[in-house]
């Protein structure tokens, strides 16, 4: 019996001391990407954070091939990119050898170069099997969206005729007609479906850290009506590194009412400017972090140009901070949306200051420097400017 327990530890000792070590090595990705010019260098980035991140690892690309190195304190989901450019393959890592191939293809986004990765294959990643499984729903989703597409493809094309030629009698005419009605039906029951599918794919696993990682991927911003998912999770759900950064996502700091964070922007003259600069002799100051890539962001710039309009001689200001990576898309996209009032390209974490997680993000400021309100989208903007002139 002693050697039996004798042997039952040493065993248990080789098992713990082999994985120490496979902790200690860290990951090895090994790639192989056709189609990438030779000395391309491709970064792998923490991904679903809601945030940017910096590069924890890179390397140049030799004949289509690439060795990535690092170690990772956990389970995770990383973004493998070409440095400067958009377009990634979401990678699930820990700490063994993972191999990595697919085809790419580039085209340009203004300035910025953005590769399409096909044929992706992953081998050696039982966790990336694991996610694949989880998101495989999504297929379903992506058939549904292209029938709803293909079924609505004449009115929505007409429509969009009208719009573009300013037509007001054929748009006024199409909002009317059954088939704009039916399509506004489609849209309702397709995006229904999307929040059934979603909400699904989490509960799923609220007893594991995949529950929270599943909120992080599959939703790009949370809003209150998500605070029950969080809190149906279990404690060791919650108390995961997912779980820390969807709890602090769902339950940030409020601003509302306090000083607004210190900042410096500097403009496309390197000339600097402070909040205090922007609040001198103004009453009311609104944020608005936004990108040349965001169509909500985009979307919402006719209606902010309404609000300057009414309201800037009364002392509105807009201040509109891109969080761009590249400068060249922001300047094409100032120039393009015609932005009457101050516009700067993020170049010193102003949106980590105000702890930005979603775009468009706005914050009213009063002449003092106090928060007003906070806005994640422009739902009730609006209505809160009005009131306040």
């Amino acid at each position: 019996m002693k050697l039996k327990n004798t042997l039952l530890l040493f065993s248990a000792l080789s098992i713990a001391g082999f994985n120490a070590t496979a902790q200690q090595t860290g990951f090895t990705i090994k790639g192989n990407i056709s189609g990438l010019p030779e000395a391309t260098v491709v970064e792998l980035s923490p991904s679903a954070t809601h945030k940017n991140e910096k590069a924890v690892a890179s390397a140049k690309v030799s004949g289509g091939q690439f060795i990535l190195k690092g170690k990772t304190p956990g389970p995770r989901l990383y973004a493998l990119t070409v440095a400067g450019s958009y377009g990634a393959i979401q990678l699930m890592v820990d700490n063994r050898e993972i191999k990595v191939s697919a085809a790419s293809s580039v085209q340009k986004r203004g300035e910025t170069p953005v590769y399409n990765f096909s044929n992706v294959k992953v081998s050696g990643s039982p966790l990336h099997d694991q996610y694949l499984k989880r998101i495989a729903y999504r297929s379903g989703l992506d058939s549904a969206y292209e029938a709803y597409h293909r079924n609505n493809l004449q009115v929505t094309e007409a429509m969009g005729k009208a719009r573009n030629s300013k037509d007001s009698l054929a748009i006024d005419s199409i909002s009317k007609s059954a088939a704009w009605a039916k399509m506004n039906r489609d849209e309702k029951e397709f995006f229904d479906n999307v929040e059934q599918k979603i909400k699904g794919s989490i509960l799923a696993d609220k007893n594991t850290w995949w529950g929270p990682f599943m909120m992080m991927t599959q939703l790009s911003y949370f809003s209150e009506k998500e605070k029950p998912l969080f809190e149906s999770f279990s404690k060791e759900a919650r108390e995961s590194y997912y779980g820390r950064l969807v709890k602090a996502e769902l339950f940030p700091p409020t601003f509302e009412g306090k000083p607004a964070p210190a900042f410096t922007l500097v403009n496309d003259k390197r000339e600097k400017s402070t909040l205090q600069n922007f609040t001198a002799g103004k009453k009311y100051v609104l944020l608005d972090f936004w990108a040349s890539w965001c169509a909500p962001c985009r979307k919402s710039i006719p209606g902010l140009k309404e609000l300057y309009g009414k309201y800037a001689e009364k002392g509105f200001q807009i201040i509109s901070i891109s969080i761009d990576k590249n400068e060249q898309d922001w300047v094409k996209a100032q120039h393009e949306e015609q932005l009457p009032w101050p516009s700067f390209l993020d170049r010193q974490s102003v949106a980590d200051a105000f702890n930005v997680k979603a775009i468009p993000s706005l914050f009213l400021i009063d002449n003092s420097g106090k928060v007003v309100k906070a806005f994640t989208g422009a739902d009730g903007l609006k209505e809160k400017v009005d009131s306040l002139f």
